[in-house]
């Protein structure tokens, strides 16, 4: 199989958070998250325009709760980028054969891993939801 040149939208985006690396390493250590890496079209190098940018992280859970780290690296990722379309997946919160694929394709295979995750992670879901909401949102009728 012969391989291919990234696409312009797939070397644009590596460049994206190439450009805001040292304030991107600053969030990763803010919530003790490690080896980032891209997975999905941006690291096949297929990405199209209104592709997203997947990253893979690595999070002890003895260093908090995962769920909340996990929330707040997201939200602080997008605000730096200024993109919406940018998700951050724990890889100690995919399911196994999830992870290993996402694995994969950071190092490059499969863009089903944001749905997947989404259907089969409800719990950072909601977490994410109720941190957008805000603590005046968390209390029950």
């Amino acid at each position: 199989m012969a391989s291919t040149a990234p696409t312009p939208e797939s070397l644009a985006m590596r460049e994206l958070i190439e450009a805001r690396d040292d304030e991107f390493r600053a969030l990763l250590a803010k919530y003790a998250a490690t080896r980032p890496r891209l997975f999905g079209s941006v690291a096949r190098g297929t990405a199209q325009a209104g592709s997203d940018i997947d990253i893979l992280v690595d999070m002890d859970p003895a260093d908090g709760n995962l769920l909340m780290r996990a929330s707040g690296l997201l939200e602080e990722v997008r605000a730096l980028f200024g993109r919406d379309d940018i998700d951050v997946f724990p890889s100690q919160l995919l399911r196994r054969a999830i992870s290993e694929s996402a694995l994969r394709d950071s190092g490059v295979e499969a863009d089903i891993v944001r749905d997947v995750v989404k259907t089969h992670l409800p719990p950072l879901a909601e977490a994410l939801s109720q941190h957008r909401r805000g603590p005046e949102s968390n209390s029950t009728v």
